[in-house]
């Protein structure tokens, strides 16, 4: 018997995660871990005039070698009909689109000579993304699993 596909919304994404993410650099034969914290939520102070923006924050510890580094990153995330369209904070440019009605998608983002394949799973009350970064000096793998 084929199990029932449950209906992901918007809301899953929304509220507290925990992250485990590993970070291999196979161009430069370097690897890196990071544990730490994700938060989704409205931010009205940001965007006032619209009620489907949210912002994304990240901060953890980054170990590099043997020592242990603060590293945090922020996006926006916009609620759109089936996705959420996220932007970087910073500079307000489109990063990727995460399809909602489906437990896997596979996403793209160019950046100069650099290119980047996402991946998200969405299994167990928790979401993985994955991105192969390429290019002229990088070949990066990152695995990021959030859970609750």
């Amino acid at each position: 018997m084929k199990k029932k596909l449950t209906l992901i919304k918007h809301d899953f994404f929304i509220g507290e995660w925990k992250i485990k993410r590993s970070i291999n650099d196979t161009k430069n034969s370097k690897f890196f871990s990071f544990f730490g914290k994700a938060t989704l939520k409205k931010d009205t102070s940001f965007f006032l005039e619209e009620n489907n923006f949210y912002i994304w924050k990240e901060k953890g510890s980054l170990l590099v070698g043997e020592k242990y580094l603060i590293a945090k990153n922020k996006y926006i995330w916009k609620k759109s009909k089936n996705f959420w369209e996220v932007f970087f904070f910073d500079n307000i440019n489109f990063f990727y689109k995460l399809d909602i009605s489906k437990e896997k998608n596979d996403f793209f983002h160019k950046c100069k000579q650099d290119t980047y394949l996402g991946k998200k799973i969405i299994r167990n009350e928790r979401f993985l993304l994955e991105w192969k970064i390429i290019g002229p000096n990088k070949n990066i793998i990152i695995n990021s699993i959030y859970y609750r």
